[in-house]
């Protein structure tokens, strides 16, 4: 599975691959899916941490690899268009390094933390959990910081780090045992070094029984610095239920929100919850995706989400109830992965069903869309996804795949609607695939990187999804200009991966070759009276392409025509002639008479004058662009 293939696919509610379909004009282009890059392959690199990705593009992947023969934690960063050489991060530590975790926000920030045995005692080892910051315009991290002195044995710690956008708040929810008491705590990261950490409230410390990734405690953060916590613990039934608290400046809610069901059409839950996926938006809507054992005695389990809305709307302070997924038969759900957007509150949930993966999605958080069921030919590993969405509801996501005999990993760029690119990457070793990370700048782009094992040497490989431009719109003038103001501006098309050029088009004709910026003023010559096509094409540094709408330029630079008249009877009449389409703006065009009178211009007027004269006429006539004409004639009244 060396050779990378990329296919445009649609999903349709069958479940079958269909075929590849185009997309208008006007519609966004599909995105790339890079040949994965070897950012790190020996015999001493161990297993994989995490990967993260901002919204700029910026993002890093941490792992873990020997070094004088104890595990260290690694630090490759993304510049958005290439890997760093790797860096380790926990300078000075001499221990066994252990549960890397990494987390980005804009202008190449990281964060990274990590656990590291402190002290020996008669009752064992105590072991630390750390923290790395790599600052906007730094190549290095600080020197290892603590963030909790004591996490006991280190064992089943199953960290889970959140970063705001603009790293501003940071959050780290993790488990400390000892024994049998399991404590669930919650740091907070404010910047710079400063760490406070509190534990999350739980009604025993007992220890769950089952802790794995997948039970363990998680935390998302909104685009605010506020976030949301999610853990599993036993109800007073010693039922396994999912909870959830947000967090407000550090400040854990009071009351724990029931976000697994209790019951299902009016009949109680006696199962237990033992997967669960958390994924929060810009403004603090919230997805939870559950697997929900049915029975206590039955190994029969199903998929539920629910959501808790923006935390500026009336109903934020609870959950909107619990929700069974459609579930297509063939196997038991598992590998929950959830994605989030703001727009509207949608989301995205996907799962591993056999050797396939289910993908639902709802475009305003309310309504479900229908389940549908991906697969890909021949594949035999199980098809647990992972998933990354962003604030417009575009997604990454990847799964491990197994064809004939021969290991690697499928990616999937998900756009917000219509037909989605999938591709085969594998490392350039080959080799059984140990480990799947997913990461999303919220635009369609991503960073998926993985593990391969062959001979005996560990890879860490990482493959890109650089997305087309987003959608995005132009804005012409409301009213008729003069060929001198014909201006255009349009919004910045959303792209993180390197910067955007545009061209401009007029009645179909390129107007202008690429360049940067988001205003266009046309050239005066050949710009005909009327009204014009106009669209903006954004294209980005892969020379992918999105159309933005089309939006209408009325230019005149013509200004009106007069001709005053003297007729009998004591009588003047004024004709106003637009040619260039605008029409007359009377309330800035004016006819003087001559005789002390004057009148708010029309296209015709006629007036009277009580005596004869010999008078001065002025009329001032000014279209809708703005041209303007000013005649002055005598005329003679007898």
């Amino acid at each position: 599975m060396r050779v990378v293939r990329r296919t445009p696919v649609a999903l349709c509610g069958g479940g079958a691959l269909l075929m590849a379909a185009s997309l208008a004009l006007s519609a966004p282009a599909r995105a790339d899916i890079l040949p994965a890059d070897r950012i790190d392959a020996s015999a001493d690199v161990l297993d994989l941490g995490g990967v993260a990705m901002a919204d700029d593009g910026t993002g890093g992947v941490v792992y873990r690899r020997r070094e004088d023969g104890r595990p260290h934690i690694f630090v490759s960063r993304f510049t958005g268009s290439n890997w760093t050489r790797p860096q380790r991060v926990d300078s000075g530590q001499q221990f066994e390094s252990t549960w890397p975790r990494i987390a980005a926000a804009s202008r190449g920030r990281l964060l990274v933390t990590w656990v590291q045995p402190a002290r020996r005692t008669i009752d064992g080892t105590i072991n630390s959990l750390y923290a790395a910051w790599k600052a906007p315009g730094s190549a290095t991290f600080t020197a290892p910081t603590v963030v909790d002195p004591d996490v006991g044995s280190g064992l089943g710690l199953f960290p889970s780090l959140a970063l705001a956008a603009n790293g501003g708040a940071g959050f780290l929810t993790y488990v400390r045992q000892q024994g049998d008491l399991a404590e669930f705590r919650l740091a907070q990261f404010r910047g710079g070094l400063t760490w406070s950490r509190r534990p999350i409230p739980r009604k025993s410390n007992r220890a769950l029984s089952s802790l794995t990734a997948e039970t363990a405690p998680k935390v998302s953060v909104d685009a605010t610095g506020n976030a949301v916590v999610g853990y599993i613990e036993p109800d007073q039934d010693n039922i396994d239920r999912v909870y959830a608290r947000r967090v407000f400046s550090g400040d854990l809610s009071v009351v724990p929100l029931l976000a697994s069901p209790a019951a299902i059409d009016g009949r109680p839950v006696t199962g237990a919850a033992d997967q669960f996926a958390l994924s929060v938006g810009g403004f603090g809507e919230a997805s939870f995706v559950i697997r929900q054992q049915l029975d206590a005695s039955s190994s029969a389990a199903q998929v539920f989400v629910n959501t808790l809305p923006p935390i500026f709307t009336d109903g934020a302070k609870d959950f909107t109830g619990a929700r069974a997924l459609p579930a297509p038969a063939g196997g038991i759900p598992a590998g929950v992965s959830a994605g989030t957007n703001t727009d509207g509150g949608g989301f995205r949930v996907a799962y591993g069903l056999g050797s396939t993966f289910v993908l639902t999605t709802s475009s305003d958080g309310v309504a479900l869309g229908s389940p549908i069921r991906v697969g890909t030919p021949g594949n035999i590993a199980p098809g647990v996804p992972k998933i990354a969405m962003g604030p417009k509801g575009a997604a990454v996501l990847a799964r491990r795949l197994t064809i004939s005999g021969l290991d690697g990993v499928e990616v999937r760029e998900v756009p917000a609607t219509g037909v989605h690119r999938r591709a085969q990457v594998a490392s350039s070793r080959g080799g059984l695939v140990t480990g799947v990370e997913v990461a999303g700048s919220g635009f369609g782009d991503g960073v998926v990187a993985f593990r391969s094992e062959s001979q005996g040497a560990g890879e860490i490989s990482a493959a890109t999804v650089d997305a087309a431009p987003g959608v995005f719109a132009v804005t012409t003038p409301t009213d008729w200009v003069r060929p001198a103001r014909a201006r255009i501006t349009w919004e910045p098309a959303s792209n993180a991966l390197g910067r955007l050029r545009y061209e401009v088009y007029l009645d179909g004709t390129k107007a202008t070759e690429l360049a940067s910026g988001i205003a266009f003023r046309f050239p005066r010559a050949g710009l005909e009276d009327g009204r014009h096509r106009v669209q903006v094409r954004a294209v980005d540094r892969r020379g992918q392409r999105t159309l933005s709408n089309q939006g209408t330029l009325k230019v005149d630079g013509t200004a009106p025509e007069v001709t005053v008249t003297a007729r009998r009877g004591r009588r003047a009449a004024v004709r106003i002639t637009d040619r260039g389409r605008s029409g007359l703006d009377t309330e800035r065009s004016k006819v003087v008479w001559g005789d002390g009178d004057d009148s708010p211009a029309a296209n015709q007027l006629s007036h009277a004058y009580k005596r004869a004269c010999r008078c001065r006429v002025t009329v001032t006539a000014t279209d809708r662009a703005g041209n303007r004409r000013t005649v002055r004639t005598r005329v003679v009244v007898k």
